[in-house]
């Protein structure tokens, strides 16, 4: 079994590599672990001001 760990950002665009993906694999197992990463700040302040409407939060 294999594991993928692939980074994306959910558009469409990036998401229409996993069937290439499994076609390459056909014969094994794989699971598919879809990641997405945000800088987030490291100041205290700026992180106790975060509103729930912002995409930090």
């Amino acid at each position: 079994m294999k594991t993928v760990l692939m980074p994306t950002d959910f558009n469409i665009q990036s998401l229409s590599s996993i069937p290439y993906l499994l076609q390459q694999y056909n014969t094994e197992k794989i699971n598919i672990i879809l990641i997405h990463i945000m800088k987030v700040t490291g100041s205290r302040q700026e992180l106790l001001m975060l509103s729930k409407r912002s995409s930090d939060y």
